[in-house]
């Protein structure tokens, strides 16, 4: 029973779905300002080698995950019936910080 009326309830919404007419809306219903606030997550890393002043070489890795936010304000000119061209302007005021230690006894030492 259970699986004739999976069957009914397909079939009737394949019925109803094939009246259906498909609706795109105009380029002139979205013309005009916008404002739209943005938000991301970030990564960066970093691989590398590096020679020290007493020609020791040292490799490693850094990595770090950020987050950031922005603002966009723009203008939407209709340019057809369903195409449109925004012109806009961001600001995402972020940054990615990467601290490092030399470790210990590695701090750098003024000679007289």
């Amino acid at each position: 029973m259970k699986n004739l009326k999976s069957f009914m309830c397909g079939l009737c919404a394949l019925i109803v779905s094939s009246f259906a007419t498909p609706v795109i809306a105009g380029s002139s219903d979205f013309a005009g300002p916008y404002i739209a606030i943005q938000g991301s997550v970030n990564g960066g890393a970093l691989e590398g080698t590096a020679t020290n002043s007493n020609n020791e070489i040292t490799s490693g890795s850094i990595g770090k995950v950020f987050g950031g936010v922005g603002l966009q304000v723009g203008w939407a000119v209709p340019v057809a019936d369903s195409f449109l061209i925004g012109l806009d302007l961001q600001l995402k005021p972020g940054d990615g910080k990467i601290s490092m230690d030399a470790g210990q006894g590695d701090a750098d030492s003024k000679s007289g």
